[in-house]
């Protein structure tokens, strides 16, 4: 076989070199890098790995970690398997990983977590500028709304709370995002205390493509006060001043702004 391989890269003008199991293809003779098993060199040609779809690219069995294609619909470009044979976990290394102040997903991201491939998007207008935390006061729901991550569990919390008819958590439920060039969602909530704090965190990056994205119909995070959807007690939640970055509760009756989120 190998003896086949000599011959075919001498047709096209290649050398092939062995030494110590290590491999070199290229047209100017030279040995392979110590530190390579294969050593690929040209200056006018280039390598390429298998192509083929997503369907064909998920029934490959028991794929190696660091297993490379290259995928040709469904988000073209090359994948690589960072997860196990039994486990297989493809993720994109062709394009580069989302970071805050993108337009992407309906709004502006404004947190991704280390992989750069999920994080939190923030909706590219107010839902309300006067919205009440909730229409039943003095009523504790407890620790299924007081999560200081989870928003989407504290809104599913309230919503769904006996006597429920209206609330910031529910205005972001139902929103589904007008279509600004980055697609439709549905799946929006009210952030919890500390996913609003990372939006406040990371405010310059969010204005800053709010304002120049070019759409007049986007408005900028509002200098006031929005709710959190987390708790604090039976009659209060908690929310943030974006004037100042200031901690707060107010009563559930009282109306302050509120802008969804949605994750990714």
């Amino acid at each position: 076989m190998k003896k086949l391989i000599v011959l075919m890269l001498a047709a096209f003008g290649m050398s092939y070199a062995v030494k110590a199991q290590n491999v070199a293809i290229n047209t100017d003779g030279t040995t392979a890098d110590n530190s390579a098993i294969l050593d690929v060199k040209s200056t006018d040609k280039g390598v390429l790995v298998p192509r083929m779809t997503q369907a064909q690219r998920n029934a490959i069995a028991n794929p190696a970690k660091g297993l490379l294609i290259y995928q040709i619909d469904n988000g073209e470009g090359y994948y690589v398997n960072r997860g196990t044979p039994a486990s297989p976990l493809w993720q994109s290394v062709s394009r580069p990983p989302h970071y805050v102040g993108e337009l992407y997903g309906g709004g502006v991201v404004f947190w991704v977590d280390a992989t750069g491939e999920h994080g939190l998007i923030v909706a590219m207008t107010d839902q309300s500028p006067t919205q009440v935390w909730s229409n039943i006061d003095n009523t504790a729901i407890g620790s299924t709304a007081q999560s200081d991550w989870n928003g989407q569990a504290n809104a599913t919390a309230t919503i769904g709370q006996v006597g429920h008819t209206s609330s910031a958590a529910k205005l972001c439920d139902d929103y589904t995002n007008p279509n600004y060039g980055t697609g439709i969602f549905t799946d929006w909530y009210l952030p919890s205390f500390t996913e609003l704090t990372s939006l406040w965190q990371n405010l310059y990056s969010v204005q800053k493509a709010l304002e120049s994205d070019g759409n007049p119909a986007t408005t900028a995070i509002f200098k006031g006060a929005y709710w959190c959807s987390t708790e604090r007690d039976a009659s209060t939640s908690w929310m943030i001043i974006f004037n100042s970055g200031g901690v707060g509760f107010n009563p559930k009756f009282f109306e302050n702004r509120v802008r969804s989120i949605r994750a990714f």
